[in-house]
């Protein structure tokens, strides 16, 4: 069924949109559960399954690929709900309640084939967009019980009311929200990629809260995210001489001995009531599985990994090849490696000469056996490798000679 469509409006209440993160299989999905309106039926629709975990949130805030600009895209298709949605009746309750009394069932479809595709549109962008269909839903469903009721105008009014004006404030400080996530992303969970160490982004946040308390600075994730009665584990006045001149990464640096992990559990399952709990959901996860994000240093995409992995490449393709970042890079490092290895610069040497012959008609090649050739390669790097320092280079000379009793 398309959730996009005025059908499901005719057929089904939202019942929730949950946002499922299985921790064991490293996927998430987006699961949005209907009902009928007397509770004998349920619809749920994946609008997207198992795919790699925190994928659309990791895009949604800006750290995917360098060309992905889905938010602007998607931001800029919703922001066209401005000019279609009444939202100049929010808190005007009469005003609007005479409006659902003029309404017909025109205006109804009408509002449906512009609202519904503008939807679609920005979801196809980014599924983080679906925590903005809730409300979307709710608005048609309200008009529509109330031109097909034709009373409790001021009932429907109230409801429809407090969703246009949740919508509004979406529209208006949506960037400003995730351009603050943004930055927290940047000073907890991207900090130890930058400077060169590997430590736990819960221990970074300890560090991080009483940096923000000491100089006064907005502390984002007490602020959005952890209950006012969160206490940091650290006493501010342990960091007086210092907050006055250091920088935040100055901060860090010094306490990197001191702090402690006060988190713990998992978020397995978040109910997605409003578009903030997408963030929430996903810094909490980021916390819960000690996770950091790290640009990769052959595409310049983000990825999302465990903060004491080495991991430092993407498991995306890289450009025209059929290879993974990361499996482009091990299998160039392994050339690299083979090629710098004494007996194997050795090997190519002779392998060079015996070519050249034959290039130049002095040989046949049957005249040799290429694989007893590889034979003494293997025997001799084998043996090089089981040597000890001191005897490693006669091992070498031996091969060499080896060769050229080969060759001829």
């Amino acid at each position: 069924m398309d959730i996009f469509s005025e059908k499901i409006l005719d057929k089904y209440d939202l019942f929730s949109i949950d946002y499922l993160i299985k921790s064991n299989y490293r996927s998430e999905s987006i699961c949005l559960s209907f009902t009928k309106p007397d509770y004998t039926d349920e619809y749920k629709y994946y609008y997207i399954k198992d795919a790699s975990t925190l994928a659309a949130w990791l895009e949604f805030i800006g750290y995917d690929t360098p060309e992905n600009n889905c938010f602007e895209s998607g931001y800029k298709t919703i922001k066209k709900l401005e000019a279609i949605l009444p939202l100049d009746y929010i808190g005007n309750n009469e005003k609007l309640s005479n409006m659902l009394k003029e309404a017909d069932k025109q205006y109804y479809h009408d509002l449906c084939n512009k609202t519904l595709p503008i939807m679609k549109e920005a979801v196809e962008t980014s599924p983080i967009f679906l925590s903005m269909y809730e409300q979307v839903f709710s608005i048609l469903k309200n008009i529509k019980y109330a031109i097909t009721e034709s009373k409790h105008y001021e009932n429907y009014a109230r409801t429809i009311s407090k969703e246009l004006e949740y919508i509004k404030e979406i529209i208006t400080y949506l960037p400003d929200l995730r351009e603050k996530t943004r930055i927290f992303c940047e000073d907890v969970f991207m900090i130890d990629n930058s400077m060169g160490y590997k430590v736990d982004p819960n221990e970074i946040y300890s560090m991080y809260e009483l940096y923000c308390a000491e100089t006064e600075k907005e502390n984002f994730y007490k602020t959005y995210i952890l209950p006012s009665s969160k206490r940091s584990i650290m006493q501010p006045n342990e960091s007086k001489k210092f907050f006055n001149s250091f920088s935040w990464k100055d901060f860090y640096m010094a306490y990197l001995e001191k702090s402690e992990n006060p988190y713990g559990g998992d978020t397995i399952l978040s109910h997605i009531d409003n578009i903030e709990d997408f963030f929430k959901a996903g810094i909490r996860y980021m916390f819960a599985s000690k996770s950091v994000i790290r640009k990769c240093k052959l595409c310049g995409s983000y990825f999302k990994t465990r903060y004491s992995s080495g991991l430092e490449y993407c498991t995306r393709i890289y450009k025209n090849s059929s290879s993974s970042c990361n499996d482009y890079i091990s299998r160039r490092s392994y050339k690299k490696r083979f090629s710098e290895h004494p007996i194997n610069k050795e090997y190519t040497k002779a392998y060079n000469r015996l070519y050249g012959r034959i290039r130049r008609g002095k040989v046949a090649s049957s005249d040799y056996d290429i694989e007893a050739m590889k034979e003494i390669h293997e025997k001799y790097y084998e043996k090089y490798e089981k040597a000890e320092e001191s005897k490693k280079e006669d091992v070498l000379k031996e091969y060499i000679a080896a060769n050229k009793e080969f060759l001829g």
